[in-house]
């Protein structure tokens, strides 16, 4: 799924350019670390349909989820095929849509945020070499660091910093250095990261 989602982002002109604009390199996309899910694919989570996507992968390196990023090109033609694939339910039809607008980015029904951090399974041999991992808010935050040359880097997949994912930052590294968006959100978030963070006993330093 991942290689067919990087093949269809390949295709898709506009995709690629707004990539660009972000920083992301179209090599990502050949490595299969960013792609797109065609409004009409009807085999898999369908609110990830008409957005850019990533894939999560664990700690060993084995895909468990898939986020997606709305993509304002994509969003009429997306709708049609929520009403194409449940024209028979029109309430239904409107309630998915609805919770494909909702959200920037959404992460697949059902997966753990509080086990798995993005790119943790890239950044390991990397937090070793260092002895930290800089831990940022997004996914794309993830893949402009590493493309400006920083690898010891990995997402929340969400807000919350858990007391599992001290658990296994823990095995690379003894340091946390949070880089998160100065606004209040940031702000809130970076509080409550410390106080988990020191609950674990994990050394701490905060960049904005």
């Amino acid at each position: 799924v991942a290689a067919l989602f990087s093949r269809n982002l390949l295709q898709n002109r506009a995709a690629l350019d707004y990539l660009k604009e972000r920083g992301l390199p179209e090599e990502y996309v050949k490595e299969g670390l960013i792609g797109f899910c065609p409004p009409y694919y009807n085999h898999w989570f369908d609110l990830i349909r008409g957005r850019i996507t990533v894939p999560i992968r664990d700690v060993h390196g084995n895909i468990v989820a898939f986020a997606g990023r709305q993509f304002e090109p994509m969003k009429d033609i997306t709708e049609r095929a929520f009403w194409d694939s449940y024209g028979r339910d029109p309430a239904k039809a409107q309630k998915r849509f609805d919770k494909w607008l909702r959200g920037k980015w959404l992460n697949e029904v059902g997966f753990s945020k509080s086990r798995h951090l993005y790119h943790l399974n890239e950044a390991k041999p990397y937090m070793r070499e260092k002895n930290y991992l800089v831990l940022v808010e997004g996914y794309f935050d993830v893949l402009v660091l590493r493309a400006k040359g920083i690898p010891n880097v990995a997402a929340v997949c969400g807000l919350a910093l858990t007391e599992q994912h001290i658990a296994v930052i823990k095995r690379y590294c003894d340091h946390i250095v949070f880089l998160l968006d100065p606004d209040d959100a940031g702000e809130k978030a970076l509080e409550k990261m410390r106080v988990t963070a020191d609950a674990g006993e994990m050394k701490h330093h905060a960049v904005f």
